[in-house]
């Protein structure tokens, strides 16, 4: 609902949902002086109060370089802020002048309760998951659900499957090496499923079609499968759906890292005192082994140096997340800090929601459902993960070895692969275009240097390769976008 706040109004908290998706957006007129807001984006983009084009923050666009993301309550517009998760925000005046302070929360992970896992609990985890897609659903649209071989998913379509008409739910996986794992599930518990193909798309086809997208995407996004959701299955998602996804329990639930960036979190106990070097060279590897602890999270973008040669109006936001975590903090504590409140909501879980915002589909998060947050914050650690073994999810495993006789330890984490860089070198000529061509950088022929050689890295097989395309996709994600949008004021 779209309120107005002026300097006749009294003083407003707005305060923010526990680990949602779900975010009040607040736009500030400095000429006719007051604030426009409202808990729907679209609501707030169509109205009359705010314009139809918005100014840059070009600290928010250093922040996207360097790190992938913007953190609220800042966003890519310049007096457009975002009250997500953690955040907290005071509309007041001085009577005559409008103003906003924003705090943040720091109680969410204190003050547990401990409690115990009953077996009992199980019906109340599976009622919640489904209650929450009756709640937010689109009762005109069809049900989907990105489904891997993963727990999240799995439990989403136990929960359907339990308390809903299963035939109305349809399972859509991309992984080859996670369908057979998918179909088994869902003809197990009587669910529709969908493999997911990118098909051959010819250059003219690729470039009219994103440049199409991307006219109409209002925020940037830089996940590498978010340009997987123009293409799959020759567009089957370019129409309005309730699109359901696993994403957003790992923050409360158990931030768990693999082994191997475990490993080297903790050498970067060590590196990362050799990290002032990153100031003077903008070789990946070196920028990669010498990162702070907090950067392993999932923090990615260019080197410090590359940004300052080629932005415009540069912010150095590099140090921006050392105080958003307590130095006795551990790492799994840190990885839920960063990971689950910044990449999670600002990066993975936006991505579904950018589409959502071009398509008009209906972007659905079960395990937000802040019953399930609430008890789930408040169990003890055992029997949620396990340190040692690095083993997470403990109760999930449970309930979906009791239901589908699948051992979830012989599958094992799965990340999500999708196959960006096929269609990235497959039009790399459309790719080099758009990011010579984009207005955000200042040094053109520095850039140029560094577009040659990150696609000269990523034809290789090396340790920088993967990086490379990483950030390659990165920047073409972004300048396609600012090229494109309708939203931007030039």
């Amino acid at each position: 609902m779209l309120k107005i706040f002026n300097h006749k109004s009294e003083i407003i908290q707005i305060c923010h949902k526990k680990f949602s998706p779900d975010a009040i957006y607040i736009y500030y007129n400095e000429v006719k002086n007051f604030f426009v807001y409202s808990d729907n984006l679209k609501e707030l983009i169509d109205c009359d109060l705010i314009p139809s084009k918005f100014e840059i923050n070009n600290q928010s666009i250093s922040h996207l370089f360097l790190t992938s993301i913007v953190p609220p309550p800042m966003t890519v517009y310049k007096n457009l802020f975002k009250i997500g998760h953690g955040i907290k925000a005071k509309l007041f005046s001085d009577g005559k002048k409008v103003k906003i302070k924003f705090c943040e929360d720091t109680t969410i992970f204190k003050n547990k309760l401990e409690k115990s896992y009953n077996d009992s609990d199980e019906e109340f985890i599976l009622n919640k998951l489904y209650e929450e897609i009756e709640f937010k659903k689109n009762k005109k649209y069809d049900d989907l659900l990105f489904q891997s071989s993963g727990k999240d998913s799995n439990m989403i379509a136990l929960s359907y499957s339990m308390y809903g008409r299963a035939n109305d739910l349809t399972c859509l996986t991309y992984n080859d090496e996670e369908i057979y794992y998918a179909k088994k599930i869902c003809n197990k518990i009587g669910v529709k499923h969908i493999s997911l193909k990118i098909p051959h798309v010819n250059h003219v086809e690729f470039e009219n079609n994103l440049c199409e997208y991307m006219s109409n995407l209002f925020f940037p996004n830089t996940d590498n499968a978010f340009l997987g959701y123009q293409f799959y299955n020759d567009g089957l998602l370019n129409h309005p759906f309730n699109l359901i996804d696993g994403m957003g329990n790992d923050a409360y639930i158990g931030h768990i890292p693999k082994k191997t960036e475990y490993r080297m979190q903790f050498f970067s106990n060590f590196f990362s005192k050799f990290n002032f070097l990153t100031n003077f060279t903008n070789s990946i590897l070196i920028n990669e082994l010498f990162k702070k602890k907090f950067y392993w999270t999932g923090l990615v973008g260019l080197p410090l140096l590359d940004n300052k040669n080629i932005l415009k109006n540069f912010n150095d936001e590099s140090e921006f997340y050392e105080n958003k975590f307590d130095n006795s903090d551990d790492y799994f504590s840190i990885r839920a800090k960063i990971r689950g409140r910044y990449v999670d909501l600002e990066k993975f879980i936006t991505k579904l929601q950018c589409h959502c915002q071009i398509i008009n589909s209906n972007a659905i998060f079960p395990w937000t459902n802040p019953d399930l947050i609430n008890y789930f914050l408040d169990l003890d650690e055992k029997f949620l993960f396990d340190r040692k073994q690095l083993k997470n999810k403990l109760i999930l495993r449970k309930i979906l070895d009791k239901h589908l006789d699948i051992n979830f330890d012989k599958i094992g984490k799965k990340d999500f692969k999708f196959d960006y860089w096929k269609l990235m070198s497959e039009n790399e000529g459309f790719v080099r275009k758009e990011i010579s061509s984009c207005s955000l950088f200042s040094n053109k022929d520095y850039l140029k240097l560094l577009i040659d050689k990150l696609f000269k890295n990523s034809y290789k097989n090396n340790l920088i390769s993967n990086r490379s395309k990483t950030l390659l996709n990165q920047i073409f994600q972004i300048c396609l976008w600012y090229n494109n949008s309708q939203f931007i004021k030039k």
